[in-house]
C-alpha cells in the first residue's frame, strides 16, 4: 500500500511541475512577444515613417502636376455625424487642393502643413513640395501620413467643400462648388505628426498582452 502513496505521490509531484515548466515556458513567450511590441511601439515619432505610395495614388507622382488650396476651416459636424470617420474629431481642421485640370481632389484631414500651402505637389504619400503664392518652394516631410486615393468621384469631398465654402463666404452656391463636381477622382489625406491616437493604440495593445499572462496564469491554478 505504501509503495502504490509513493509512485501516486511522485507522479503527482512529476505533473506539477511538468504544468509549472508550461506555464514558466508560456510566460516567457508572452514577455518575448510584450517586449517586441514596446520596442515597434517606441519608435520615436521625430522619425519620419516612410509609408508605400499606394498603387492607385503613383498618377500623382507622374502626373507632377501642382495642386491649389481652395478652401479651409472646420472639419463640419454635418459631415462627422454623416460618414463616422473614425480618424476624425469635430476640432479637426481641413483644406482642399485641385489641379486646374479638375482630374482630381485632395482634401488634407487634420492639421497639417499642408494646409499654409498656396499649392502643393505630390512626391510621396508623406512629402510634398509646398509652394507659397509668390512663388517660392519648400519641401514638406510629415512624419506620419496616409493617403487613400479612389478612382472615381467621391461624394465626401462635395459635402466638405459645401460646408467650407459656407463657412468662409456665407454662400451656398460657386463656381468652385461646381467645379468640385466636375473633378474625376477623390484623394483623402491624414496627417498624424500632432495625434496620440498611435500611442493610444500601442498602449492597449500591451494591456491586451498583460491580460493574456494573467489568463494564462489562471488556466494553471
Amino acid at each position: 500500500m505504501c509503495i502504490y502513496v509513493h509512485i501516486y505521490a511522485l507522479f503527482w509531484s512529476k505533473f506539477i511541475v511538468c504544468n509549472m515548466l508550461g506555464l514558466r515556458l508560456k510566460l516567457h513567450m508572452l514577455l518575448l512577444l510584450q517586449l517586441n511590441l514596446r520596442s515597434v511601439g517606441s519608435i520615436s515619432t521625430d522619425t519620419p515613417s516612410e509609408p508605400e505610395m499606394p498603387e492607385r495614388c503613383k498618377y500623382l507622382q507622374s502626373s507632377n502636376e501642382v495642386m491649389f488650396q481652395k478652401c479651409k476651416g472646420k472639419f463640419p459636424l454635418v459631415a462627422y455625424t454623416k460618414f463616422r470617420d473614425t480618424f476624425m474629431k469635430q476640432t479637426d481642421r481641413m483644406a482642399l487642393f485641385m489641379p486646374e485640370s479638375l482630374d482630381h481632389i485632395l482634401v488634407s484631414l487634420k492639421d497639417s502643413q499642408l494646409h499654409y500651402c498656396y499649392s502643393i505637389q505630390v512626391l510621396e504619400v508623406n512629402e510634398y513640395l509646398c509652394f507659397d503664392e509668390f512663388g517660392g518652394k519648400r519641401t514638406i516631410k510629415l512624419r506620419s501620413a496616409r493617403m487613400y486615393c479612389f478612382p472615381f468621384h467621391i461624394q465626401l469631398t462635395d459635402d466638405l467643400m459645401h460646408e467650407c465654402i459656407l463657412e468662409r463666404d456665407g454662400v451656398t452656391e460657386s463656381v468652385l462648388e461646381a467645379n468640385t463636381l466636375r473633378t474625376k477622382r477623390g484623394i483623402i489625406h491624414y496627417t498624424f505628426d500632432n495625434d496620440s491616437a498611435v500611442r493610444y493604440l500601442m498602449s492597449k495593445r500591451n494591456v491586451m498582452i498583460q491580460m493574456l499572462v494573467v489568463l494564462a496564469m489562471l488556466s494553471y491554478f
